[in-house]
C-alpha cells in the first residue's frame, strides 16, 4: 500500500495559523505492511473517544490522560507501520496535519495551537509521535502487554517525558519496573525527576541498558536511596 508523507509541514502550519490559503506538498512512497493502515477507522475511533470523553464531568487533565491511555491501544490496532515509517517525521506531520488536525487541537488546546507548531510538525512533541514513542519505549505488543498498557495509561505527559525523552535508549525491563514502582508508590513529579537524575549518576545510559536480570534490584535501590534522608538532601523533591 502507499504511505503520504507531509514534506512542507512547517509552511503548511505557518499559512494555517495566520489564516491564509496553502498547498500541502505530499509525497507517496509504496510499502508493503502486515495489514492496511487505516487512517479513516482510526480517526472515527478517535472521534468516537472524544465524544464520550465530552460527556464526562472531569477535568481536562484527566481527559487527556484518558485520551492518551485508549488511543495508544487504538494505534497499536490501526497502525502496523514499521521502524523505517515511525523514524520519518514526515509520516507524524501528514498525520497531525493533514489527517487529525481537529483532533490535535482538541487534545491540546485551540488557543495553543496559534503558538505552538510542535503538535504537528513530526518531532518529539508531535501529537501522535509522542504516544508512538511510548509504544517503542515499552516495546508494547497489544496480544501480550495488556499489563504493560494499563501502567502506561495511569502517567501523563510529564511522567512521560522523564522517561521518553531522557531514557529512551534503555532496555524495556528498565522501564517497565521504573514505570511500575512509581505508579505503585504514587511518584510526584518532583520524585521522578530526582530517580531519572540519581539512576544517570549511578550508570551511564548504555551500562543501565545492559543490566539485564539486574534490573528490578537497580530500579528499587534507585528509590530506596531518594526517599532516605541522604537522598532528600542531595535530590530535594
Amino acid at each position: 500500500m502507499k504511505i503520504k508523507y507531509l514534506n512542507n509541514a512547517s509552511d503548511c502550519y505557518q499559512s494555517w495559523s495566520e489564516g491564509k490559503d496553502f498547498i500541502e506538498s505530499i509525497e507517496e512512497k509504496e510499502v508493503n505492511l502486515i495489514q492496511t493502515l487505516d487512517l479513516e477507522t482510526f480517526k472515527t475511533k478517535l472521534e468516537k473517544i472524544i465524544k464520550q470523553l465530552e460527556g464526562k464531568k472531569i477535568g481536562k487533565n484527566e481527559k487527556n490522560r484518558e485520551f492518551d491511555s485508549k488511543t495508544l491501544k487504538i494505534m497499536m490496532e490501526y497502525m502496523p507501520i514499521t521502524r523505517q515509517i515511525s523514524s520519518d517525521h514526515r509520516f507524524w506531520s501528514y498525520l497531525s496535519f493533514c489527517v487529525l488536525r481537529d483532533i490535535t487541537q482538541w487534545r491540546f488546546g485551540a488557543e495553543e495551537m496559534t503558538a505552538n507548531q510542535r503538535r504537528f510538525l513530526g518531532g518529539a512533541k508531535d501529537m501522535f509521535r509522542r504516544l508512538w514513542r511510548r509504544i517503542e519505549a515499552l516495546d508494547l505488543d497489544i496480544t501480550q502487554d495488556a499489563e504493560d498498557l494499563k501502567i502506561a495509561g495511569k502517567f501523563g505527559e510529564e511522567a512521560w517525558v522523564n522517561i521518553t525523552e531522557r531514557l529512551i535508549s534503555v532496555n524495556t525491563d528498565f522501564i517497565r519496573e521504573t514505570l511500575k514502582l512509581w505508579a505503585k508508590e504514587k511518584y510526584t513529579q518532583p520524585d521522578m525527576r530526582a530517580f531519572m537524575k540519581f539512576s544517570r549518576s549511578l550508570l551511564p545510559v548504555r551500562e543501565i541498558g545492559e543490566m539485564g536480570g539486574m534490573t528490578k534490584d537497580f530500579v528499587k535501590e534507585v528509590s530506596e536511596f531518594i526517599k532516605s534522608d541522604s537522598g532528600k538532601y542531595l535530590y530535594p523533591q
